[in-house]
């Protein structure tokens, strides 16, 4: 970074953090503008949720016939909430993250995100959050008959409508442009486990080839919420090392103004519609997605290229309230790609299908007051076809196709048991069968750029059927020991099992702890050990793996403060150390990704490491952004490395320091959003000029590659920007956008696409030609609600 560069970040560095403490103050809100006599009480808790409040509330507490008798002269949140409850002896209490549970003042209930109604219970032990590092992010429609909103998802700027796409803002999350996928805290991408209304969604991105997935099955305007765990997970998740993506998708409920939707944007459009029935004790829903990238592509490509990306989803869910402890629900996930890419300056082809879908079913059940249980069970399958041809006159000729089918079926249970008011238990159990068949070939010749005498040859074909089954119990018991403090252990035991004949069982304890310093501070703390298997649909067949290793393990060791520095802005401080163990082989290719047939080029390297480590810090600086201003400023110093060869080497991926901005105003008419992010540059391999002495004794100029990962690309900066405004109609709303990826149009560098050595007569010049990142990209789109 050049120092006029590294002076303009600093500086506004400086002008966020004086913005911040200037609007350190509570934002004074006018509720009687949109709050007015007669309003029922539910439907004034359903606006201020609306607009970005996360209230949660029990139909059996906030009853049809409560309604406010006079304009609420209260302009602060939680001011208002006691003037328009207390008449009904109602309270609201603070939850965690932001969250109000109405409750009665005598007879306190528990708050639930599990969709259903809200019940009384004898006491509040399991809404106290001992995760060491959870991150809330909300959208602004409600579910069955509790309400938790927010608008993050709506407002962040995010790629394609990618709600994957808005968790990169988070600290310690990293990922390519290109990817909607993700690296967690230093974690490979597939170390995060995707949830959606409880299932595990196995195949969850579009164009998904390796650790790519352009974008993920799930529409941004079918979140309710998300719930993001990036470290110290409790007991009753496994098989993921470095975090838990928990994505509950909306339901409509019988205050809903508008029923159906339709929207189109820059990439795709939609159409949305959904209902209560029964009294409101069922409701459905069902959406489908279809791009139209391959229609742009067609106006914007060059003569003599071809490029059609398309991609389709469909989501569609059902859930009924059997009685007034049973729900029962249904849920379909569908998606396909389709992708052709024909180069215009060689006979290059890159042709590319993908099919996934998802059923599940769900039962939740109210056995008591205290002890409930959750029963999810799903069915999968996906089909992943691969057809690349690539000539590059002195690098590359070859072909390679890869077809693989893979099913899944799982079941799960989960039950809670509150024993007393200073005692939790939970307990579960997880049971799983997948089926693998893959087909692949390869016939190619790479030539080493490095040494142009060798050449990397291959001609093999493989096919193979497997399968694996897998079981998996935990338990946990959570207390609490005074006023202040809450502690959670747990362990979990998994038996994993494969036909080629091998078995593994791992036992992973886990313990988390949550101590209030005060009214406005908390101290969490977790350490825990989780193992994650070798899954039967990431058997490495392109690069000739036939059998499967021994489940991974990585250890976690979380720290983490959080204060309310005023009304409306936070502080939030996490420490992280993971150790890993037990790792498999993987295989990368040291300096371009970017290759139509990766498992063929002679930088295709494999990696042996016999452990590995991350460490890292974060600090982010929030202000709320319900308030007329609001933003973030977060600061992360990271480190991943591989033990390879007797020495520690940074992972590819390792973003050693990283800043994300965000500021947004929500004004009357507008609602407008900037993000900023910079991180170091990525490791890469030093790519050096360097003589040689021939036999004559003259000289001769070479390129020479050095140690892997030993140097660094240049830096990375990226702005984005999102404008948005809703209209209100007599029979429906509207809702339109304009957002500008990338605003300042920078090259960001991600990896080295070619190089070649230029003589100039007695001397020599090495030029190095890099691939970036997405341009500027503007889009657009809007939706229609009626």
């Amino acid at each position: 970074m050049s120092l006029n560069k590294a002076r303009a970040l600093k500086a506004s560095c400086a002008l966020y953090l004086l913005w911040v403490a200037s609007a350190g103050l509570a934002h004074a809100e006018d509720f009687a503008r949109f709050l007015q006599p007669g309003d029922s009480l539910a439907a004034a808790l359903s606006e201020l949720n609306r607009r970005g409040y996360q209230i949660a509330y029990a139909s059996n507490v906030v009853l049809p016939d409560m309604r406010l008798e006079t304009s609420p002269k209260a302009t602060h949140i939680e001011a208002l909430l006691r003037e328009i409850l207390a008449p009904w002896g109602l309270a609201a209490v603070k939850a965690s993250d932001d969250d109000y549970l109405v409750m009665s003042s005598g007879a306190p209930t528990i708050g639930r995100r599990s969709g259903k109604t809200v019940r009384d219970e004898p006491a509040a032990l399991e809404t106290i959050d001992v995760t060491a590092t959870r991150f809330g992010i909300a959208s602004e429609q409600p579910e069955a008959q509790t309400t938790l909103t927010a608008q993050d998802v709506r407002r962040v700027p995010h790629l394609g409508d990618d709600p994957m796409r808005v968790l990169k803002t988070l600290p310690g999350v990293a990922g390519r442009d290109l990817s909607a996928m993700m690296n967690v805290r230093g974690g490979r991408a597939d170390e995060v486990l995707m949830l959606i209304d409880g299932a595990e969604i196995h195949n969850g991105f579009h164009f998904q080839d390796g650790d790519e997935g352009f974008l993920s099955l799930i529409d941004s305007h079918l979140v309710h919420s998300i719930d993001f765990t990036t470290g110290g997970m409790t007991a009753d998740h496994g098989d993921a090392m470095s975090g838990v993506v928990d994505i509950k998708t909306r339901r409509p409920v019988q205050a809903d103004e508008h029923h159906h939707a339709v929207g189109i944007s820059f990439v795709s459009s939609f159409a949305r519609s959904g209902r209560t029935f029964a009294d409101g004790r069922g409701s459905w829903i069902a959406s489908a997605r279809r791009s139209y990238l391959d229609l742009l592509m067609e106006q914007a490509q060059d003569s003599g290229e071809r490029i059609t990306p398309e991609y389709q989803d469909a989501f569609a869910a059902v859930g009924y309230e059997l009685s007034d402890r049973t729900a029962v629900s249904a849920h379909a996930l569908l998606g396909t790609d389709d992708l052709i890419v024909v180069e215009s300056d060689s006979n290059s082809r890159e042709a590319g299908e993908g099919e996934t879908s998802h059923v599940w079913f769900t039962v939740d059940h109210a056995w008591s007051p205290s002890v409930q249980s959750a029963t999810v069970l799903s069915w999968a399958t996906g089909d992943r076809q691969r057809d690349n041809f690539d000539e590059r006159e002195g690098e590359m000729l070859g072909d390679a196709a890869l077809n693989a089918e893979t099913s899944y079926i799982d079941v799960r249970q989960g039950w809670s048991w509150l024993a007393s008011e200073d005692h939790l238990i939970r307990w579960g159990f997880s049971a799983s069968h997948h089926e693998a068949d893959y087909h692949h070939h390869i016939r190619s010749v790479a030539i080493d750029l490095f040494d142009p005498t060798r050449a990397v040859t291959r001609d093999d074909a493989l096919q193979l059927e497997t399968s694996g089954d897998k079981v998996g119990v935990y338990a946990a018991y959570r207390t609490r020991f005074g006023e202040a403090l809450s502690i959670e252990a747990g362990g979990r035991w998994d038996s994993y099992d494969y036909d080629e004949g091998s078995s593994y069982h791992r036992l992973s304890p886990r313990l988390n702890a949550v101590y209030q310093l005060s009214e406005r501070s908390e101290l969490r703390a977790a350490w825990g050990i989780v193992h994650q298997p070798h899954a039967i649909d990431r058997l490495d067949v392109e690069d000739g793996q036939t059998e499967y290793h021994q489940p991974e393990s990585a250890r976690h060791l979380v720290l983490g403060y959080t204060t309310q520095l005023f009304d409306t802005m936070s502080l939030r401080i996490d420490a992280y150390r993971k150790d890993y163990a037990d790792l498999r082989p993987r295989f990368e290719n040291e300096l371009s990704r970017a290759r139509l047939i990766p498992e063929g080029e002679a930088d295709r390297v494999r990696i042996d490491a016999t452990d590995a480590r991350t460490r890292g810090i974060e600090i982010t600086v929030r202000r709320d952004t319900r308030e007329q201003w609001g933003g973030w400023l977060s600061y992360s110093y990271a480190q991943a490395a591989d033990f390879v060869d007797d020495r520690w080497r940074a992972r590819g991926w390792e973003q050693e320091h990283s800043f994300t901005l965000g500021v947004g105003r929500s004004g009357a008419t507008w609602d407008v959003n900037l993000a900023a992010f910079y991180h170091s540059g990525s490791p890469t391999p030093p790519i050096n000029l360097a003589h040689a002495s021939r036999p004559d004794g003259s000289s001769q100029f070479l390129i020479e590659r050095g140690l892997a990962n030993a140097d660094r690309l240049d830096h990375y900066l990226r702005v984005d920007l999102r404008a948005s405004r809703e209209v209100q109609f007599k029979n429906g709303a509207l809702t339109y956008y304009l957002e500008i990826f990338n605003l300042l149009d920078r090259e960001n560098p991600c990896c080295v696409d070619e190089f070649e050595l230029q003589s100039r007569g007695s001397s020599a010049e090495l030029a190095i030609h890099y691939n970036n990142g997405f341009p500027r990209l503007p889009s657009f789109g809007f939706q229609y609600e009626f």
